[in-house]
């Protein structure tokens, strides 16, 4: 009964966003939710006279970026888009969201009514349960702490590099059969800006299968080691007394931002209180997460440790649209990350122009990422490698547009592997295809049924393959003459590095040709110039 009761409530308020979304599409105003999110990663959510060093650390100059930072990554995404779609689905309704009043002011003078006492109860009920959550990340550090001083388990990493937020395919494989996996360890052992001599590279992946890249082991490890030592467990404990009484009364004096990034401190804390020997050497962090740089980073770098952010992909920029380039995606202006890894000096003009000339940018060719555990061979000849784009069902796609360019829908993705097909078919290639995401149980819900429809009827041709989308690009592109991708996905740059033919494919002529996105590929437009460019490849 009470399932039912809330899968109404949730249908209901799914329909409303849905409502809010036609109608500002009718309106052409799809892009005001842009601008205001864009207006919010410049608006300052804090006074700097009122920041504790206690909580902020060595990073206390720069804590009200910090909080800006890390309020877009938790509030400023998704759910404020949501919550404004749903207000804008009824009318004379009002945004209620959790957000600092700084926000609110913000979706004002956009035009936008602000339930202010109902949004405020929801922040405060938030930095409450904040407050809580940085009560949690101290006790088990401690804990943590006690156990590591008591019975040592992290003391023999020696020196090491950490990656963040990787997933099992991101990992070695231990019985590959001496082929190389093209994932992100494997990639930083051979790239030779890493740091050398290493005795171990760390990731924070429980319960997988050991194995080495070379001779150096690939070991878990919580993303800080537990504290080692009686002195720095002490230390941190008098700090944590200190810090949530501070947190606990600046949150009842109204400076929420103490509570909010008290989790966030207890981190940075432990990494103070650390030895730097017992710290990684480097910390790579990848793009998926680019708006929020760690608190706890600026402590590591204070005692020596590199902090490096790379680009797994290079899929960052909007489309250009006729009267020119938009505005980039909210956030990007933010970033501060000491050091980028970029794949080329299109990527790198990128984070320089939205970033400042100032950033310090690393040219390094293709990152590889992921790769699957399985072996991928084709015995096939004449192969076209097709990367596409998978359309998301309605429910989940219409909530994450912004733009009034909305390119990954149904008619633009079929009839980009229509063409393809077609003519691939008429011209004796074979279809290698590899989507983004893997097929699951469930027959990926998140797919748009439509394309879904249309995907598995086009499987059934015979020229036509499926490709483990965990199969490094890489493999696949080997084994394949032509690479035709969807704009702008990073693949069709492999090629080119590869020194395979590779080109974007746009079916109904929606991009401007030169983009700067595109990376100088080429873009084609239509049938005739696909078949053009594979007849000419030939």
């Amino acid at each position: 009964m009470l399932r039912k009761a809330i899968r109404r409530i949730y249908v209901r308020r799914l329909r409303r966003i849905l409502r809010g979304h036609l109608i500002l599409k009718k309106m052409n105003s799809r892009n005001e939710i842009f601008s205001i999110r864009n207006s919010l990663a410049v608006t300052d959510c804090v006074k700097s006279r009122k920041v504790s060093r206690n909580i902020f650390g060595i990073a206390t100059s720069e804590s009200e970026l910090l909080v800006r930072q890390y309020a877009l990554y938790r509030f400023g995404y998704m759910g404020l888009q949501k919550s404004i779609l749903h207000a804008l689905g009824k009318p004379s309704s009002a945004v209620v969201h959790p957000m600092p009043p700084s926000w609110q002011v913000v979706l004002e003078k956009s035009g936008l009514r602000v339930a202010k006492i109902r949004s405020r109860l929801l922040w405060n009920s938030t930095m409450l349960r904040a407050l809580a959550q940085g009560f949690r990340v101290i006790g088990r550090t401690i804990i943590q702490g006690v156990k590591e001083v008591s019975r040592p388990r992290y003391n023999k990493l020696g020196r090491y590099t950490y990656f963040d937020q990787l997933v099992i395919n991101n990992v070695p494989i231990s019985d590959n059969k001496n082929k190389i996996n093209y994932n992100i360890m494997t990639w930083y052992q051979q790239w030779d800006g890493r740091i050398r001599n290493l005795d171990s590279m760390c990731h924070s992946i429980k319960n997988i299968d050991s194995s080495n890249v070379g001779t150096v082991p690939i070991n878990y490890l919580p993303s800080i080691p537990p504290i080692n030592t009686i002195k720095g467990l002490v230390g941190y404990t008098f700090w944590a007394i200190k810090a949530s009484l501070l947190a606990s009364v600046d949150l009842f004096r109204g400076r929420w931002w103490h509570a909010l990034l008290l989790s966030e401190a207890a981190i940075s804390a432990h990494v103070r209180f650390m030895s730097a020997d017992s710290l990684a050497r480097e910390y790579m962090f990848h793009n998926s997460n680019w708006i929020y740089r760690p608190l706890w980073t600026y402590e590591a770098e204070a005692k020596g440790c590199l902090v490096t952010f790379y680009f797994y992909s290079t899929n960052c920029e909007p489309f250009k649209l006729e009267s020119g380039y938009p505005e980039q995606v909210f956030g990007w202006k933010n970033l501060n990350w000491p050091r980028y890894l970029v794949w080329d000096d299109f990527q790198s003009s990128f984070v320089k122009r939205v970033i400042g000339e100032d950033a310090s940018v690393e040219v390094v060719g293709h990152i590889w990422f992921v790769d699957t555990r399985d072996q991928f061979s084709s015995t096939t000849k004449d192969n076209i490698a097709v990367f596409d784009v998978t359309p998301q069902r309605p429910s989940l796609h219409i909530p994450q547009v912004i733009e009034d360019f909305d390119w990954e829908i149904p008619k633009v993705c079929n009839q980009f592997l229509f063409d393809i097909q077609q003519i691939s078919s008429n011209h004796h290639y074979n279809i290698l295809l590899k989507r983004k995401r893997k097929k699951t149980v469930n027959k990926d819900r998140w797919a748009h049924p439509i394309h879904e429809r249309f995907y598995e009827a086009l499987l059934l041709s015979d020229n036509v393959q499926s490709i483990d989308p965990t199969v490094a690009a890489i493999r696949l592109i080997d084994s394949c003459e032509l690479v035709i991708s969807m704009p702008f996905t990073s693949t069709a740059l492999i090629a080119r590095e590869m020194n395979k033919p590779s080109a974007y494919y746009d079916p109904l002529g929606l991009c401007q040709k030169g983009d700067r996105a595109a990376h100088g590929i080429e873009i084609l437009q239509g049938k005739k110039e696909l078949e053009s460019w594979i007849l000419a490849q030939g």
